[in-house]
């Protein structure tokens, strides 16, 4: 027995379970997003190159595994912001925001894959920034009590937060209006 473990209780001498200690990845993973599915989690961040979105995975939210990049947006070279993946009916989705090289806006866009490391595949442009002086960023996904899933977002400038009732056909479903539920006034 060491001399500490003399003065500590039993409990406290038994191996540890491992916890958390900051950071949890000390290399660049900016503005992560993490998924829990089937009993593991997953990390989804943007990264300071334009290699595109990046990916780690975990068994316990303590010892992560980082598995490079999981998605590059074809449409777009630069800022690739702020992905949030979302499963439904047996898919994964990534909504994210990226520049869009001919308007020099953001843009939000969603790319699906059937596994949660990817790869992933782009689907379409959600919405585009046009209306706004910067443009879109920072989604995230709601779904109701039946299942319709409703994308929430940041207008970048005038800031402020947008909901939009998310196309059907985005998730597999039949055609879709992209209806603003709600918009600041």
């Amino acid at each position: 027995m060491s001399p500490i473990g003399e003065f500590l209780p039993a409990a406290a001498q038994q191996k540890a379970t491992p916890t958390y200690t900051n950071l949890v990845h000390g290399r660049d993973f900016p503005d992560p997003f993490v998924l829990a599915y089937r009993g593991k989690f997953y990390a989804y961040a943007t990264q300071n190159s334009d290699a595109g979105f990046q990916v780690m995975d975990s068994p316990d939210l303590v010892r992560w595994t980082h598995r490079g990049a999981s998605y590059k947006p074809p449409w777009s070279s630069a800022h690739y912001w702020a992905p949030e993946v979302v499963t439904h009916r047996g898919r994964f989705y990534m909504t994210y925001s990226a520049l869009n090289p001919q308007t020099k806006k953001h843009d939000i866009a969603v790319a699906t894959a059937d596994n949660p490391l990817g790869p992933f595949t782009h689907r379409a442009i959600l919405v585009r920034g046009d209306n706004n002086r910067v443009g879109v960023i920072d989604t995230t996904v709601f779904f109701d009590a039946d299942q319709r899933p409703y994308l929430v977002y940041s207008e970048e400038e005038p800031r402020g937060s947008s909901c939009a009732a998310w196309p059907p056909s985005a998730f597999g479903g039949g055609r879709g209006d992209g209806t603003h539920a709600s918009r600041p006034a």
